[in-house]
């Protein structure tokens, strides 16, 4: 039985973390950094990789623009822990002017 759970658990995570890292081929994408990063750091990050849009709901979400071609890939190598289709997920919050850090 617990190697059944196990084994159940293992298939789940690895099913997880392919879903999440799958990189969203858009020119938007809502780039989550870590939590304990600065509002400031994470847009630095991101500007690497993209143009910064604006900030998303939480102050690690920072919204890039770019060419689609690799952006996702772009802001993983900067530090975002995930990337997703700005458009997609409201929770991430539209562009704003004057809401960059």
């Amino acid at each position: 039985m617990t190697s059944a759970c196990a084994i159940g658990v293992a298939i789940a995570s690895t099913l997880l973390l392919a879903l999440l890292s799958a990189a969203p081929r858009v020119d938007q994408i809502a780039a989550v950094f870590p939590p304990w990063w600065s509002p400031a750091r994470a847009a630095a990050a991101a500007a690497g990789a993209g143009s910064v849009a604006g900030m998303g709901a939480w102050r690690s979400v920072v919204i890039v623009r770019g060419d689609a071609a690799g952006l996702a890939l772009r802001l993983r190598r900067s530090g975002a822990l995930l990337t997703l289709d700005a458009r997609s997920f409201a929770i991430c919050g539209l562009p704003q002017a004057g809401r960059l850090p």
